[in-house]
């Protein structure tokens, strides 16, 4: 499978529950490594979300009917896709 970049969320908080709404439709999904910090709680800081790039195109409509808000076509960060 081959990660890639969906959408950045405002923290980690966020992101955690975007992860969840993805993988309750069946979109394998995951936080970005090293933007979300498990030592010291949660990561007050923006935090990309990714996922299969099969299913990008599902997951983005997902989000945007789920959260009534249109996803910026960003640009990833280098990096952002992860096999």
């Amino acid at each position: 499978m081959k990660w890639t970049y969906l959408a950045t969320a405002s923290g980690q908080l966020e992101a955690e529950l975007w992860r969840n709404l993805l993988e309750e439709e069946a979109i394998d999904a995951m936080l970005m490594a090293g933007d979300t910090s498990t030592f010291l709680g949660i990561a007050p800081k923006p935090v990309r979300v990714l996922v299969d790039e099969t299913k990008i195109y599902k997951a983005k409509q997902l989000l945007e009917e789920r959260l009534q808000q249109v996803l910026e076509d960003e640009e990833p960060l280098a990096g952002d896709s992860v096999e």
